[in-house]
């Protein structure tokens, strides 16, 4: 698998391109109607997809197929922000995940928080780094899930989940047959190995009903990093 560097402005223009482009609820499809497919070309497009691949992965969506990015398959390659807080995954078929990390806003030790300061910050004392309100987000050309999480990050190698909440889930060309949902599967890691895990999951249904797949995203962290993962 190839690993390189990226900027986080490319993690984050997809995002961006996510939210103003789908929408929180599934659209509703005419039995006898196509979706437009914007949305797809544009993020592909966004992540420098291949023409060919492009097509491909277009004929895959009429189908109601899934690309590789949502089922589960192994990247091909790996592209990870210097601050790790971004990753760009490619896949054989071409399709492109995007995860990402908010970046925090830094509270300095002691200093009362801004007011303008009202998402995700970071603050820290001796031997520890904590994280609130962040943002944790996968995007795919088919479905972006999000979540809000708070942890800590420890110097004798611990980390906590200390929460997860307000899961959500933009849907393209299907949509989740229920509601996301969030669940804490362990609060505080047990060594590297078994980091804490905060897991959110729905179960996405291509728009002509011929596939579905149970997406995940997961947050892990230990008291060297945080990641995230599709399981």
């Amino acid at each position: 698998m190839n690993k390189s560097i990226i900027s986080r402005g490319a993690g984050i223009a997809g995002l961006v391109l996510a939210l103003a482009l789908g929408n929180f609820a599934a659209p509703a499809y005419a039995a006898d109607a196509e979706p437009d497919w914007t949305y797809l070309t544009e993020f592909n497009e966004q992540y420098g997809v291949s023409a060919e691949d492009q097509a491909n992965l277009l004929e895959k969506a009429r189908a109601g197929e899934l690309p590789d990015s949502m089922t589960g398959a192994s990247p091909v390659s790996v592209e990870a922000s210097a601050d790790g807080l971004t990753k760009i995954e490619r896949f054989e078929d071409g399709s492109v995940l995007v995860s990402e990390i908010e970046e925090p806003a830094v509270v300095a030790p002691g200093q009362i928080q801004p007011r303008g300061i009202a998402g995700c910050t970071q603050t820290s004392g001796s031997g520890w780094v904590q994280y609130t309100g962040c943002t944790v987000s996968t995007a795919s050309s088919y479905a972006t899930l999000s979540f809000k999480a708070s942890y800590i990050r420890a110097s004798n190698g611990t980390g906590q989940i200390t929460r997860a909440d307000t899961p959500s889930a933009q849907t393209y060309y299907g949509s989740c047959d229920a509601s996301p949902t969030i669940n804490v599967v362990r609060a505080v890691s047990q060594g590297a190995s078994l980091p804490a895990v905060a897991t959110e999951h729905c179960h996405y249904v291509s728009y002509n009903g011929a596939t579905s797949e149970d997406l995940y995203q997961s947050l892990r962290v230990t008291g060297a990093e945080a990641w995230i993962t599709m399981y």
